[in-house]
């Protein structure tokens, strides 16, 4: 039965086109996520400082502020933007965080794309578990008569397979239909 299933980890091996065509779209998406998270990061940032002189202007008022219960309003005010300070502190480092990551996290999945196979050699069970949740949307179907059926594959191996057709499987420009001459 390891057979078979490793007779479809092979099939599933990608063109050179189709990793490309992978490594592309995994770029692309990571400098979209890196983008968005500086700008995102910039409108912390102002919003941040737009606190901070909210806070020192409110610290000033509870200084000058005669009344005490004006004074103590004020100070429950000023431990809100305390608050707020310290989350938007926490957010700007998670920005940091997002935008510091190595492109080079998704050469693992590019090997695994390239050959689920020799992965699944060297794992141990719960490794070979999840190389049939990643490679296959069901469970494999055994058949005692013909053996395994044809496997239902998760999205990114269809993307892969689809990539690998190019234009063999068209239709010539004339058609199909024979020649009325």
């Amino acid at each position: 039965m390891c057979a078979g299933i490793e007779d479809m980890l092979s099939a599933l091996t990608p063109s050179a086109a189709g990793l490309q065509l992978f490594q592309t779209f995994v770029r692309d998406a990571y400098r979209r996520k890196v983008q968005h998270s500086e700008r995102d990061k910039l409108e912390v940032t102002k919003n941040l400082d737009k606190l901070a002189a909210r806070r020192s202007r409110l610290l000033d008022r509870i200084i000058d502020e005669e009344d005490p219960e004006i004074a103590f309003a004020l100070k429950a005010r000023l431990r809100d933007y305390d608050l707020n300070l310290k989350l938007m502190e926490r957010q700007k480092e998670q920005f940091h965080q997002i935008s510091h990551a190595s492109p080079n996290l998704f050469e693992h999945s590019r090997g695994f794309l390239a050959s689920p196979l020799n992965l699944w050699r060297k794992g141990g069970l719960s490794v070979k578990q999840a190389i049939m949740r990643a490679c296959f949307a069901q469970p494999p179907r055994y058949s005692l008569k013909n053996g395994f059926r044809t496997p239902e594959l998760t999205f990114i191996f269809k993307v892969l397979a689809d990539s690998e057709g190019g234009e063999e499987n068209l239709v010539e420009p004339r058609g199909v239909e024979p020649l009325t001459s």
